[in-house]
């Protein structure tokens, strides 16, 4: 009797909201890897032949998918279920450049990024210190690198832009994200 209480109280420390907040957090970034394998594909079609960029966003959506396994396994240990909801269509599936599709991937990174921000917040006024140091340990932290490289893309793209939409991208394509 005595193995099965740690075990237990693990479980209890687990609030309910915190458990409905992580599933929702689980399919959003489960959305993002999506987001970002549909943004990768048009990289590579045949009129747009940005293989740099479709790297970044292959990479990004393979971050994402691996970030969202991991916080299944946390969620699954701590004695949740994991919810899958429909995973929405891209609103977007052919963007204006690179300019245009990295502003995009900002705009994902910050929107994960509120929720991220949201989730640890929640855990926190729940006293669920183990969530916490998780999101912390393995979200926050990073999250805040991912933002930064994202932003300085773009002021590169922007700086680019006065030679022209298709040579800028051409440019950073092949000098930065090679």
């Amino acid at each position: 009797m005595a193995a099965v209480t740690p075990l237990l109280m693990f479980f209890q420390d687990y609030h309910y909201d915190c458990k409905v907040t992580v599933n929702i957090q689980i399919n959003q970034q489960l959305y993002a890897s999506y987001m970002y394998l549909c943004m990768a594909v048009h990289c590579t079609r045949f009129d747009v032949a940005l293989k740099g960029f479709s790297r970044y966003f292959l990479r990004r959506s393979h971050q994402w998918s691996a970030l969202a396994e991991k916080l299944m396994s946390m969620h699954i240990d701590r004695g949740g279920f994991v919810a899958f909801s429909h995973i929405r269509s891209p609103f977007v599936d052919d963007w204006d450049g690179g300019l245009h599709i990295m502003e995009y991937a900002l705009g994902l990174e910050k929107s994960l990024n509120k929720c991220l921000l949201e989730l640890h917040h929640l855990a926190k006024n729940k006293e669920d210190i183990t969530l916490c140091n998780f999101l912390k340990c393995h979200y926050l932290g990073p999250q805040v690198h991912v933002l930064k490289e994202i932003s300085e893309h773009l002021t590169n793209i922007r700086k680019l832009g006065t030679l022209g939409e298709d040579v800028a991208d051409y440019i950073f394509d092949n000098c930065s994200l090679k």
